[in-house]
């Protein structure tokens, strides 16, 4: 474009890549099927996700214009293509065969998947896509596109780097994942979210001494979902910070709202390495407490994500940042291979939490006492507490408490509950754990 495209074109256009924004992709759709309809041609609508396999954090918003040169010497001239985001773009075959379609496809998945540099640094992207062809598939615009995203997940299922072209049926699993991501957006809007909090029991306290914090989306036509399904599309659709906001600041409602007899309960809170990047993380963080009027709440962060990917000072930077406001940092699901024995020795954690998913491989295959009393001892060495969670009844117990675990967490205490019965719960979990140490 230069200074005399007209304005109206201008708004239409990407100045990034030079492709059609959403507005003029759907338009030039509804004319690609009325076209089809007129003159007995199909048109395909390709749903193309890309993964960052090997990079640091944000890359992939810098890289959208060597994505976009890559992807347009692999199109038509004829053809649409469409970023809906950094990872998303969907792509209009125009007047194409089933086999021109496949053959297009494969050439796409070669140009796009690959080796990208960044300010000096390598990074590798893989991709995955979604085909959905009309008239095969007789829907409505929005439908096709849908369609194609479902086959997207299906071919994720597959692996990295495949596509998968809708048949005229859809797996349940995929498309659940789209209406997921569709409705992400209304959740917050209609209120769809709420808490529920789970105790945590001190061994040497004999005592509730924490909660952890977990969000749950009571979704109007899929019933209640975990956060373990939705939150990971929430990132993929740039929704995961809001939700972290809307956490934190829920929680403080809840906070406030404690009976005085359990101002020494601990909060633990979920927190990605992504959102503690978020560039305005600290402020957001101070600005909710201080809205709340709570003092200094008792939080946990707990970290859930592959610290090793990111650059370490940054999020040492951050993490220090929570450790002077008197937060405690937890290193969340550990066993999963994510972290790595200089993440405990460099960086400012507290507690290190057992992954539920390890935790019943060693138990499975009678490995827990070789593998956790080293582990242990670690902890307790570099001044950390032991967390394990997944507790389900007395013999587990009785198992983890001869390790001289330091924190409790699961069903044999408590399910999750809403905050409303919070208080009741903790007071029936510290009379009954009386009885059991």
């Amino acid at each position: 474009m230069n200074k005399q495209t007209p304005l109206y074109i201008k708004e239409l256009i990407d100045e990034i890549t030079g492709f059609p924004n959403e507005y003029l992709l759907y338009d030039r759709l509804h004319m690609n099927l009325a076209y089809c309809d007129r003159f007995k041609t199909a048109t395909a609508v390709c749903y193309v996700r890309l993964f960052q396999l090997n990079t640091e954090l944000n890359v992939l918003s810098f890289l959208r214009k060597q994505v976009a040169d890559r992807l347009r010497t692999s199109i038509r001239d004829v053809d649409t293509a469409c970023f809906l985001s950094d990872t998303d773009i969907v792509i209009l075959l125009t007047d194409v065969t089933e086999h021109e379609c496949t053959v297009i496809v494969e050439r796409i998945i070669g140009a796009l998947s690959g080796t990208y540099t960044y300010k000096n640094n390598q990074s590798t992207l893989g991709t995955c896509i979604g085909v959905c062809i009309y008239p095969y598939a007789h829907s409505s615009s929005e439908d096709l596109i849908m369609l194609a995203k479902s086959q997207m997940y299906e071919a994720l299922e597959l692996g990295i780097n495949q596509y998968k072209l809708y048949q005229g049926n859809v797996k349940e699993s995929a498309f659940r994942k789209v209406v997921i991501e569709v409705d992400l957006p209304h959740a917050l809007r209609d209120d769809d979210f709420y808490m529920e909090y789970q105790p945590q029991v001190g061994l040497n306290e004999r005592k509730v001494i924490g909660v952890e914090t977990l969000i749950r989306w009571k979704h109007p036509k899929l019933g209640v979902i975990g956060p373990d399904e939705f939150l990971p599309l929430a990132e993929k659709i740039g929704m995961a910070n809001r939700i972290f906001t809307w956490v934190i600041r829920q929680v403080c409602c809840n906070i406030k709202d404690m009976p005085d007899k359990h101002d020494d309960v601990f909060f633990s809170i979920n927190l990605s390495v992504n959102q503690l990047l978020m560039d305005s993380f600290e402020e957001t963080v101070q600005e909710i407490i201080a809205e709340a009027n709570i003092g200094k709440p008792n939080f946990i962060f707990e970290i859930t994500e592959n610290i090793s990917i990111y650059k370490r000072e940054d999020v040492k930077s951050k993490l220090q940042f929570l450790r002077n406001k008197g937060y405690k940092i937890a290193l969340d699901d550990f066993g999963n291979g994510y972290f790595s024995f200089s993440d405990f020795v460099d960086l400012p954690i507290d507690h290190i939490k057992l992954d539920k998913r390890f935790i019943t491989s060693l138990m499975k295959n009678n490995k827990l006492t070789n593998v956790i009393i080293p582990i242990k001892q670690m902890a307790t060495n570099l001044g950390f507490k032991l967390v394990v969670e997944g507790i389900e009844g007395q013999s587990q117990f009785a198992e983890w408490r001869k390790l001289d675990i330091d924190v409790f967490q699961g069903y044999f205490f408590s399910e999750p509950v809403p905050f409303e019965q919070l208080n009741d719960v903790i007071f029936k979990v510290n009379r009954e754990i009386k009885n059991c140490l």
